[in-house]
Formats: C-alpha cells, sequence, structure tokens
C-alpha cells in the first residue's frame, strides 16, 4: 500500500494565504507607486507656490508694519518736542532764581578735571574710527555760539542760562523714556545759548545751531516739523530730527527745542537684516521731479545699508532743505521705476517683481504720509525656503514610493509569519502602543514609541507621539492664558482712591480669563489743580484681542492723563488718545467706548467727556430724581479727527450718587433669554442708595448673579459707584 505525501494544516495555510496575497500585493504596489509619484509631485509644486505667496504676503506685511511704526514714532517724537518746547517756555518766563544744578560749558566737558563725575567715552556718541567722546547722561553741556562767558560780571548766571538749567530734568526723563529711540535732546535760543544732553564737547569749530536746518525749519512754519536725514556735527551719523518752535507769552518766536533719532532706529533697526539676511536692502524715499530727466523720480532719504552721501558742510543753497544732498534711488530699471511711481500714487501696500543691478528682486512698498518704505529681497533669498519645499516634498514622495513598496513586502511576510508563527507576535507592537497610550493617560508627556512598523501601525504610533508636545502646548496655553489673566488684572486699579467728598468702589468681572472692559483710577494735574480721573471703557468683542487694545487704551489714557499740560483740556486729550488709537486699531474694525470723568474734590464739581459710551447715572436721593450723563462723541478708534467735548456739573448735595458701568451688565441674559435692562439696574441703585459705595456695588452684582441663576455671563461686565459724603 503506497502512502501520499500529506501537508499538514500550517503549511495549507501558508500556501493559500501565499497565493492569495502575491496577486493583489503586486497590484496595489503598481497602483500606489503611479499615485504617489503624481500626488507628489501636485502636493510639492503646490507647496512651493503656496509657500512663495507666504513669504510674499510676509514681505508686504513686514513692510506694511514698517511703514505705520515710522509713522507713530514721528507722532510720538512730535508730542514729546512739543512738551519739551512748552516746558522750556514756562522755565524761561519764570526762571529761577539760581540755577537747579551745576552748569557744564565745553571748555569743562574737555577737561577731565572739570568735567561731570558720570562722564565716560562712548563709542556711539564719537564719530566713526576716531578718538571716543566722553559724554554725560545726566548732565548736558550749554554754550553760548558767540562764545560769551556763561557768567555775569557778578559771578551770576542770567536768567536764559537759569531757565534752561530748569529743563535739564524733562530731558533726562524724555532720554530715559525712549532709551533705544531718541539719540540726543536740545534746546537753542534766538541769543545762541544752546543747552544738550547728553553733554560732550565735541563740537566743530564755529558751530552755530540757529543756521542748522532744523532750526531755520522750526522758526519759518511756526509750528513742529520733521527734518528728514542729515549729518550730526559732532558723529557724523545720519539722524531725523523733530523739532519744535519755542514761544515767549506774547507768542513771538524765542528759541527752538528739538530731538535726534538715528537714521538706523528709524527704518526698524537690525529687524530687516535679521529676517532676510545682509543682501536685502531698505529705502526711504519721496517723491521729486528730477532736473536732468525732467519725469518724476524717487529720492532716498535714509537707507539700510546707508548709502554714500555728500558732506553738509557746503553751501546751504546747494542743498535740498533738510541739509543733504539725498540721492536717487539707484538700481531700477526705468520702466520698473515708473511703475513704483503709478502703484505708490495708488497709497496702498504691495509687491512687485524688478530688475535691481541686474538681478531678480521682489520690491516690497508701503506709503505713509509723504514718504514711502520701499524693501528689495533678491530672489535667492525669497525663493529659497520654495525651492526647499518643493525638493523636500519630492524627497518625502519618493522615500514614501521606496517605503510604501517596502512595506508591502513586509505586510506580505508579516501576514505569512503570522500564519506560520501565531498571531501573538502579531499583537505584541499593540501592547506596547496601549502601555503608551496609558502613560499619557497618567500624565507622561515625554512618552514616545521608537518604533517603525511599515504599515498602518505607523499612523497610529506617529498621532500618539504627536499627541504628547500638543497635549503639554495646550498646557502650557492655558498657563500663559491664566499668566495673562493675571497679568490684566494687575493693570486695573488695586484698591480706589480715597478722596474726602466722594466714596468710590468699582471692580470688573471678565467672561473669558481675559477681556476688553477697563475702568481706572488716575491722578490728574489740571490748570494748576489736582483732581481725579475716573475712566469706564469697553473694546468690542472680549477675550485677548480685545484685552491687548484695552492694554493699549489704557497705556493712551494713563500717559496723557499724566502729563502735566495746563493747556491741554480733558476732552482734547481723549481726542489725542483717539488719534493714536485709530493708528493702533485701523483696518481690524475694533473700537472703544469710553465715559471720563474727572472729578474735583476740592469743589464739589465733575467734568465728563464721553466716548459713545453709555452715559453715567447720576441719582439724587432727596428728590428721588434720576439722569443720565449725556454728551456728543463717538468711539474711540473710528473717527482720528473727532472733536470731543467737555462737560460739567456740581455735586453738592451728601448722597448723590454716580454710577457708570458697561453693557453687559444690562444686557446679561438668563437662561430663558430674558434680558436683565436698565429698569432693573436703576430701580437696583434707587433701592440701595443708603449704602455707601461699596454696598452699592455689591448689591448690583448679587441682583445680577440671582438674575442670571448661574447662566454665563456672555460678556465682561465693569461697574464703578461714586458717593458723594
Amino acid at each position: 500500500m503506497c502512502v501520499g505525501y500529506i501537508m499538514s494544516f500550517r503549511w495549507k495555510i501558508f500556501f493559500i494565504v501565499l497565493a492569495f496575497s502575491l496577486v493583489p500585493v503586486g497590484v496595489v504596489s503598481l497602483v500606489n507607486h503611479s499615485i504617489t509619484e503624481s500626488a507628489g509631485e501636485l502636493i510639492s509644486t503646490g507647496a512651493a507656490n503656496a509657500m512663495e505667496d507666504v513669504v510674499r504676503n510676509d514681505l508686504i506685511q513686514m513692510v506694511s508694519n514698517l511703514a505705520t511704526g515710522i509713522n507713530k514714532q514721528k507722532q510720538t517724537l512730535l508730542f514729546t518736542v512739543g512738551v519739551l518746547a512748552d516746558e522750556t517756555q514756562r522755565a524761561l518766563t519764570e526762571p529761577p532764581a539760581r540755577v537747579l544744578e551745576p552748569i557744564y560749558s565745553t571748555q569743562e566737558f574737555g577737561n577731565p578735571g572739570a568735567a561731570p563725575d558720570d562722564a565716560t567715552e562712548d563709542p556711539v556718541y564719537s564719530p566713526p574710527q576716531q578718538e571716543t567722546t566722553a559724554v554725560s547722561r545726566q548732565h548736558p553741556v550749554m554754550f553760548y555760539a558767540d562764545k560769551r562767558p556763561m557768567k555775569q560780571a557778578d559771578g551770576s548766571y542770567p536768567a536764559d542760562v537759569r531757565g534752561l538749567s530748569a529743563t535739564a530734568s524733562l530731558m533726562r526723563r524724555i532720554l530715559k523714556t525712549f532709551p533705544h529711540t531718541v539719540f540726543r535732546v536740545y534746546i537753542t535760543l534766538e541769543n545762541g545759548l544752546h543747552c544738550s544732553l547728553p553733554g560732550h564737547a565735541a563740537y566743530p569749530e564755529g558751530y552755530d545751531p540757529r543756521e542748522r536746518p532744523w532750526y531755520r525749519r522750526a522758526v519759518t512754519t511756526g509750528t513742529l516739523v520733521w527734518t528728514l536725514p542729515l549729518q550730526d556735527v559732532a558723529t557724523n551719523r545720519m539722524i531725523v530730527t523733530a523739532s519744535a518752535p519755542i514761544r515767549d507769552v506774547s507768542g513771538r518766536i524765542i528759541g527752538v527745542a528739538a530731538l535726534d533719532v538715528l537714521d538706523t532706529v528709524a527704518m526698524g533697526g537690525r529687524e530687516i537684516t535679521d529676517r532676510w539676511g545682509s543682501s536685502a536692502r531698505a529705502f526711504l524715499v519721496y517723491p521729486m521731479q528730477n532736473p536732468v530727466t525732467g519725469a518724476m523720480d524717487l529720492q532716498v532719504a535714509a537707507s539700510q545699508p546707508p548709502m554714500k552721501r555728500d558732506s553738509v558742510f557746503q553751501d546751504d543753497a546747494s542743498q535740498e532743505d533738510n541739509g543733504v544732498l539725498h540721492p536717487w534711488l539707484p538700481g531700477l530699471k526705468p520702466d520698473d521705476k515708473a511703475r513704483l511711481l503709478d502703484r505708490l500714487d495708488d497709497d496702498r501696500p504691495g509687491a512687485m517683481e524688478v530688475l535691481y543691478d541686474s538681478d531678480e528682486n521682489l520690491l516690497a512698498y508701503a506709503s505713509s504720509d509723504s514718504i514711502s518704505f520701499l524693501l528689495l529681497v533678491p530672489q535667492s533669498v525669497y525663493m529659497s525656503l520654495p525651492n526647499e519645499v518643493h525638493e523636500a516634498v519630492t524627497d518625502v514622495t519618493r522615500l514614501n514610493i521606496l517605503v510604501s513598496g517596502a512595506a508591502m513586502a513586509l505586510i506580505l511576510i508579516a501576514v505569512l509569519l503570522l500564519v506560520y508563527f501565531g498571531a501573538r507576535r502579531y499583537t505584541v507592537h499593540f501592547l506596547q502602543i496601549a502601555d503608551a497610550a496609558r502613560r499619557l493617560g497618567e500624565g507622561d508627556f515625554s512618552v514616545r514609541l521608537n518604533m517603525h512598523l511599515k504599515d498602518e501601525r505607523d499612523l497610529i504610533v506617529g498621532a500618539l507621539n504627536e499627541m504628547g508636545p500638543k497635549l503639554q502646548d495646550h498646557m502650557h496655553l492655558r498657563h500663559t492664558l491664566a499668566v495673562a489673566e493675571e497679568v490684566q488684572r494687575n493693570l486695573l486699579p488695586g484698591t480706589p482712591p480715597r478722596l474726602e467728598h466722594f466714596d468710590i468702589q468699582g471692580a470688573s468681572l471678565y467672561c473669558d480669563e481675559t477681556g476688553g472692559d477697563y475702568y481706572d483710577f488716575v491722578p490728574v494735574t489740571h490748570d494748576g489743580l489736582s483732581t481725579m480721573a475716573v475712566i469706564v471703557g469697553d473694546v468690542s468683542g472680549h477675550g485677548v484681542p480685545s484685552a491687548l487694545l484695552m492694554a493699549t487704551a489704557r497705556a493712551l489714557l494713563r500717559c496723557l492723563c499724566a502729563v502735566p499740560c495746563q493747556d491741554m483740556s480733558m476732552a482734547q486729550r481723549v481726542g489725542l488718545a483717539n488719534r493714536l488709537l485709530c493708528d493702533d486699531v485701523a483696518g481690524t474694525g475694533r473700537f472703544m467706548t469710553l465715559f471720563l470723568l474727572e472729578l474735583d474734590d476740592a469743589n464739589n464739581t465733575m467734568r465728563w467727556v464721553r466716548g459713545g459710551h453709555d452715559p453715567a447715572l447720576l441719582y439724587h436721593p432727596a428728590s428721588e430724581t434720576l439722569e443720565y450723563l449725556y454728551g456728543d462723541g463717538v468711539v474711540l478708534g473710528v473717527i482720528s479727527d473727532f472733536q470731543y467735548t467737555e462737560h460739567e456739573a456740581r455735586l453738592d448735595e451728601p448722597g448723590d450718587l454716580l454710577v457708570l458701568g458697561t453693557d453687559g451688565i444690562w444686557e446679561a441674559r438668563n437662561a430663558n433669554g430674558d434680558m436683565y435692562g436698565k429698569d432693573r439696574f436703576e430701580a437696583t441703585v434707587r433701592a440701595n442708595a443708603h449704602l455707601d459705595a461699596n454696598g452699592i456695588f455689591d448689591a448690583v452684582i448679587t441682583d445680577l448673579e440671582t438674575f442670571a441663576a448661574g447662566t454665563p455671563f456672555e460678556d465682561d461686565v465693569t461697574l464703578v459707584v461714586i458717593k458723594r459724603r
């Protein structure tokens, strides 16, 4: 009897699986190769094009931000030099009986034994490749242009010297407030007396500041002026100058106050080269008719890296108005320059491809007032990233084809081995993945799986490996928001001010971690009197964007309220804050409502300015009458030149009650969708008017929370209560 060969069951399964696996695996490998190759080319091309658009938009955004920053810097410095001119007028009108601090002339600065103790050598204030100059940041230098003695025959200082010595503290504050912006601050009077900080002795022989363009322009125009780059006489550096005329009590111009900014600082410092490398070039240009060609051209006021310039010590009749021969913009073909001039007339930022010195460049542009900012980046720089993306995606596609092919083979082998050796060895990786997921759930964000299975399990491994950092970032974000909430709450007043005739209480409740509601108490010096400004504002929206805008508005309002300027009313201060805020929120659609109330504790009067905010509620318990403090005024951040109106009233009756709030109070809703409303708000105020300010505040908030019955507030809530003692 012949017994045939009997194949084991394991081998039967093996060959059956092998037969049914080879054909589909081969087909799938071919299809995958074709699809992956096509998809890879499509993705790499699309990614490169997308990156090119990103780089282009990044350039446009950067040049727009720099142009906007230059304009903001200009307005801030012009305002600052105006304050210095006003302070100088007051000091010269009523000079002190004696000098308030030591007076140092150029001769004393040039003598190490007589110079101020803090005078040290500083390369920043020294001409390039020359000996360093000793400067003092605490003591200004003072001299007459005609070299007359600083002291009179009797040994005393004349009134103009004593007056300028009184401005030294303000000059130091300006340098301290703008440490990286203001290069030098100085004052020149019509009699030739000059005072400058930092103090130094590096003035050229025969120097007369009254002959400088910044002085002549301020005297000629009689207003604040911004002089385009000229050469600093002491350091030979290029500077831009903000100057303001100084007038006596009759209005006659008796001198000029000014401050300098290095042209490299005005153009954004190292931000351009740090972002785009040393081959990038930036220009500040303005349109002007070229006398040679007769056509409109562009003159370069400043550049980075700097361009060579002619000396400023020539006959001023041959110079431009700012004292410097500004070169024409070089390197561009006439056609490209004509296209650029047309686009600059459109006054919108943008970008265009041009040939600059025969090399392909991307030119981004943006205009601010009459000057434009240009940024040229070679194609080799701005296209490097898109090209790298294209090559990287192509390499990844090729690698994916190889890996997918190998994965198909490994899958086939794995299936056969799984059948041959059993399923247990196949599941060991899932056990490792499950263990990693468990550790991740327990808070171990450092867990990583170092395994490459060449199949769909790699997706699970990759997702799990990405999950840890993402969860960690999420926890970090929550912590950051908590810190932001703490920072914003620190911006709000810690305790209400204590006044003799007014009892005050206020607070803000945010519906998110951060919000856009704002209230503040700011001491104000106004017309020689000390008053208290109570400010309530509401930025559109809520959350982090509104909180950032709120912080900006707070800084503006506190700064403007704190400036001791007797010629500026509260309405004018609000108007200036509105203009600055309009620059910040232009094009964003965001705005801020404002109610600014100024309490005069000594005279029991109040003045208010309303900027689109709900009017304050005024309740007289004695007569049980209620009224609102209305007033014209649009929201801040919309109309930059709006003229706000100031109103005034008295608070003579003890018990009179002022309540300021935001719409988050009366627009709060309960679970049924009912609105809290102003009627209930007014009723609560009436019912608790006999309490002190803190009691009335608690009563309103308690009634609001009772009405909401646990329903979360959809908007921020701010309430300030002021009661006449």
